[in-house]
């Protein structure tokens, strides 16, 4: 992480970690940003006056992540910005392990949703999934409802994950994303507040606002192994 400081606070530009956490090179970021070689350089140590949207859409794209996780603020008092740069990210699979024997980590999520028309739209911020799917023909239970919403959480979720390398790497995105916070009394992972959120994700905002939504918020547990993330709500 590369820290620029300008008049107005510190940047943090994040771009070197996802760098190494995909094992991508210097040359071959130049050519993900169609620039040369040493112009890449000086973009990866945060050495460049501006970069284009062109630009930051490339290194979203390659690195299937938000502009906002390539960038983090603190103020020039010091201040930290809504719990940003906060986080005690846990950085290997060891350690988690370690702290979990059974090799399962509890992690709390929001879940949002509204009908509008004949589709339910649904979301999760800790997860940062927002899709829809065709409403019930006929009216049903409120539990009924939202499991229904859970399984089409859990099957986008089931293909997201597959774009991380390893589990190191999923946690480590969730936290910088979304941050949330390993409680090791509780040995799982929590939230931010839903107020946070609020104020910090327009989405949510608007979801939550604009229509009348429905909010749970519920626990998921995720089996570790070597090589893959298994979710599945816990019972």
């Amino acid at each position: 992480m590369k820290q620029i400081d300008t008049i107005y606070g510190t940047i943090y530009f994040t771009l070197e970690d996802f760098m190494e956490r995909n094992g991508v090179n210097q040359i071959q970021l130049a050519d993900i940003l169609d620039k040369s070689y040493n112009q890449a350089g000086n973009i990866k140590n945060g050495k460049f006056k501006a970069l284009t949207m062109e630009m930051i859409a490339a290194l979203c794209k390659h690195f299937n992540c938000q502009p906002g996780q390539l960038f983090q603020y603190q103020n020039p008092t010091g201040k930290k910005i809504k719990g940003i740069n906060e986080l005690d990210i846990v950085s290997t699979i060891g350690k988690i392990k370690d702290m979990s024997p059974d090799h399962n980590i509890a992690v709390s999520i929001h879940v949002i949703y509204y009908q509008e028309e004949e589709y339910i739209l649904f979301g999760s911020p800790e997860l940062d999934i927002f899709s829809d799917f065709q409403a019930p023909s006929q009216p049903i239970d409120t539990k009924i409802f939202q499991k229904m919403v859970m399984d089409e959480l859990t099957q986008i979720f089931q293909a997201k994950k597959s774009s991380y390398s390893s589990f190191d790497d999923f946690i480590m995105e969730m936290q910088r994303l979304n941050h949330w916070r390993f409680n090791a009394e509780l040995n799982s992972f929590e939230p931010m507040p839903l107020e946070f959120y609020l104020e910090n994700y327009s989405i949510i905002e608007r979801m939550v606002n604009d229509r009348p939504s429905q909010i749970f918020k519920t626990k998921v547990m995720i089996n570790l192994d070597e090589s893959t993330v298994d979710f599945k709500p816990d019972k």
